[in-house]
């Protein structure tokens, strides 16, 4: 079975990459009835046959409706997994390097301030030394805009969005920080502060939670672990990771970070593992940055 699998998934890789096959097959086997139809009535020898074989025309019809959502299936299910391509993993190294890049730079500057600070303001701002250059909220934003990167770099032909929620014991407190940052949460937070949202879920169960379909989630109920906040969003159909980040002391999950693309299966459950992967790293970095907010706030 995994060898049959592997050989339809390589078959679904080539058609991939056959451009005009893939702009001209759909459409001219959807063209495959009237073409039927009109050449029964131009041509004798095909209206002969189709009256003397009347379920053929069923046949074709049936074969018509269903080969196209078959095919659509198999090329989800057979979808190679997300696997970063050497210049990504570049790209991430790159990315995760940043983050300590910008915090060395601002240690730096305060360095640079301080030998330009004359003596005797010198003990005064020593005393504030902690407090002036551990900025937890900004380096937080930092990584929140360097995983859109990452995410855009993966999907460089769709919107992405993504934003790190504050969370009180079971549900969204606020959300810090946005990328674009200018594209602020587009939900009001009193609407994500439901059991369904998929903050709380990520937060409850501890764990990533990938869905593929937005509006599908929405539509299932009372086990939907999405919920739309806005009547102008109910018909967009959009992927999500929503992600917990722990503190390690406490083993609480005070932030949940989620990633939005604007087209359905974007992301699928079955790589859970590899978004987790990814994530991890920027995780740590924004758990470490919360401990150092607790200790300034000491």
């Amino acid at each position: 079975m995994v060898a049959l699998k592997h050989k339809v998934r390589g078959f679904v890789e080539w058609y991939d990459r056959q451009q005009l096959l893939k702009t001209l097959g759909m459409p001219l086997f959807a063209a495959s009835p009237p073409v039927v139809l009109s050449l029964q009535r131009s041509l004798p020898v095909v209206e002969n046959f189709l009256k003397e074989h009347p379920k053929t025309l069923i046949l074709v019809c049936v074969v018509w409706a269903v080969v196209p959502l078959t095919w659509r299936w198999i090329c989800i299910v057979c979808k190679p997994p997300t696997v970063l391509t050497a210049d990504q993993l570049v790209t991430l190294t790159e990315m995760l390097d940043r983050i300590v890049s910008k915090k060395d730079k601002r240690f730096s500057a305060y360095l640079t301030s301080l030998r330009r600070t004359p003596s005797r303001q010198l003990k005064k701002k020593r005393e504030r030394l902690f407090e002036d250059i551990t900025q937890p909220r900004v380096q937080m934003a930092e990584i929140v805009a360097i995983v859109w990167q990452l995410f855009h770099t993966l999907h460089p032909k769709n919107s992405v969005r993504v934003a790190l929620a504050e969370m009180d014991d079971t549900h969204v407190r606020e959300v810090i920080a946005t990328e674009p940052s200018e594209d602020h949460i587009r939900s009001p937070i009193e609407k994500l502060r439901t059991d369904g949202s998929g903050y709380s879920t990520s937060k409850r169960l501890k764990r990533i939670l990938v869905i593929p379909n937005t509006k599908k989630e929405s539509e299932r109920g009372d086990n939907a672990r999405f919920v739309v906040t806005r009547k102008d969003l109910e018909d967009e159909e959009n992927s999500m990771i929503c992600f917990p980040i722990e503190e390690r002391l406490d083993r609480t999950i005070p932030y949940v970070l989620s990633i939005s693309v604007d087209r359905p299966d974007a992301f699928r459950e079955e790589e859970s593992d590899a978004y987790t992967d990814m994530l991890i790293p920027f995780a740590r970095r924004i758990a470490m940055e919360h401990t150092l907010e607790r200790i300034k706030n000491i």
